[in-house]
């Protein structure tokens, strides 16, 4: 039904309409991602939070790969080894960026960071 409609010369303007709609929700989209990141950045500078320096590196699209490790450590009942040897291999040292599945997120062993968010208020949150 749909590629009748999508190849049928009469409906050009029900085309455009789509790529119309298609492009304003990125454009929102983007807009709604950006806005974040700058609320982001402005929480992390008015608390003296420094930025993230080191990234996990990855191989699959959406980091797939360190996904899929990280499913199978999990099944098998050693995540946490798991990850720390990993993180260790990969050299990206005690606080780091992770973008898993298009989700930003963070990890760290860093005494001064653990302290940091185990003494936070989180009930302000």
């Amino acid at each position: 039904m749909i590629d009748k409609i999508l190849n049928d010369g009469s409906n050009f303007s029900l085309r455009v309409g789509l790529v119309t709609l298609l492009l304003a929700y990125w454009i929102y989209a983007y807009i709604q991602k950006r806005r974040e990141y700058e609320v982001d950045l402005i929480f992390g500078e008015s608390r003296g939070c420094l930025p993230i320096q080191k990234r996990l590196p990855y191989k699959w699209p959406l980091a797939l790969d360190v996904f899929k490790r990280q499913y199978d450590a999990l099944v098998s009942g050693n995540l946490l080894a798991f990850q720390a040897e990993y993180f260790d291999k990969t050299n990206v040292g005690q606080t780091f960026q992770v973008k898993l599945l298009g989700k930003l997120g963070y990890f760290t062993t860093d005494p001064k960071n653990m302290e940091a968010i185990v003494s936070t208020n989180f009930e302000g949150m």
